[in-house]
């Protein structure tokens, strides 16, 4: 399952500043007067490339308050994947929004254009933030800069800098703007956003790095295929639980040509009240494929916690995929 301390790490970090906990502290850490630098003989070894993963969590914003790593090999029905794991409807809209962006794209380029899976990694990095409107969707850049921003231009979107970036800005019914934060990294930022939207980003970028961000690194640098890592604080709001959920984390990894899911939550109230209401959702209005799978998610007690596992096969995982 997922453990007691990784959830309360980066659940309790988000929580702590999404409330506006004091960013100081670790600032503090900084040292005011560092050592003279060492010229270093200059190597002749090309430098690796990095991961999806650090080139995306160098941005991730410690004042996020929901985080979603996604990295699926096939687009899962968020709906349904949702209702069979219970996932409060916040933290849900933060995997729609990553699975919305190759939609919007593919909507709006034109005939001929490439299409967004051959110019943009799978990868993503889905961030809410304490004062945003929208989610946040990092991506990686599979092609050069320019390349992207070109047929990106052919969708109705105008190039500009701002703060030196390039962002391109929708002319047209995309409902967010994008902004090339490196030569590997993209950012789609909500076109709601006031101002640039960059706050958030530029943030990550020079702050020293949270909770969250730091137990993302561990997990995928010890798995860096894993399908789906989601952390969110409350309030959350829960359509199946008479109270809102204090934490929320769900983790997804790969089994046997399907996926491992493991929820664990905090609610706002008797644990094993809402064990047992979670366990008698009423799923009616559900295809039979969803009831099932929901009558076969296991709802447990862990101290303060309530638990969920599922083991899905491949039929199940098909299940619960987009059809085209």
């Amino acid at each position: 399952m997922i453990g007691r301390g990784a959830l309360v790490l980066c659940a309790a970090a988000v929580l702590a500043l999404g409330c506006g906990g004091d960013k100081t502290e670790a600032a503090a850490t900084v040292d005011d007067t560092p050592a003279p630098a060492v010229v270093a003989e200059p190597s002749t070894t090309p430098p690796a490339a990095r991961s999806a993963a650090t080139a995306l969590l160098a941005w991730l914003d410690p004042d996020a308050i929901a985080v979603a790593w996604v990295n699926l090999a096939t687009p899962l029905d968020v709906d349904a994947f949702s209702t069979v794991f219970a996932v409060p409807p916040k933290a849900a809209h933060l995997l729609g929004d990553v699975a919305d962006i190759d939609a919007a794209l593919d909507a709006v380029l034109p005939v001929g254009a490439p299409r967004p899976e051959t110019w943009l990694g799978r990868e993503a990095l889905a961030i809410s933030t304490r004062f945003g409107v929208g989610t946040y969707v990092l991506r990686p850049l599979l092609v050069p800069k320019q390349a992207a921003i070109d047929t990106l231009t052919g969708a109705r979107m105008r190039a500009q800098e701002v703060d030196g970036f390039t962002m391109l800005m929708p002319e047209g019914p995309l409902p967010f703007r994008v902004a090339f934060l490196t030569d590997d990294v993209v950012a789609f930022i909500p076109a709601r956003e006031i101002g640039s939207g960059l706050g958030p980003l530029t943030a990550g970028r020079d702050l020293p790095p949270g909770g969250t961000e730091r137990e993302l690194t561990r997990v995928l640098e010890e798995e860096p295929d894993a399908p789906l890592e989601l952390y969110a604080a409350g309030p959350l709001l829960h359509f199946d639980l008479g109270e809102d959920i204090l934490q929320f984390a769900l983790r997804a990894r790969a089994w046997q040509g399907g996926l491992d899911v493991q929820v664990r939550l905090a609610p706002d109230g008797d644990v094993a009240a809402a064990a047992d209401a979670l366990g008698k959702r009423d799923v009616s209005l559900e295809t039979d494929a969803v009831r099932a799978l929901c009558g076969r998610v296991a709802f447990g007690l862990d101290g303060d916690f309530v638990e969920g596992r599922l083991q899905l096969t491949r039929d199940d995982v098909a299940a619960l995929t987009v059809r085209p």
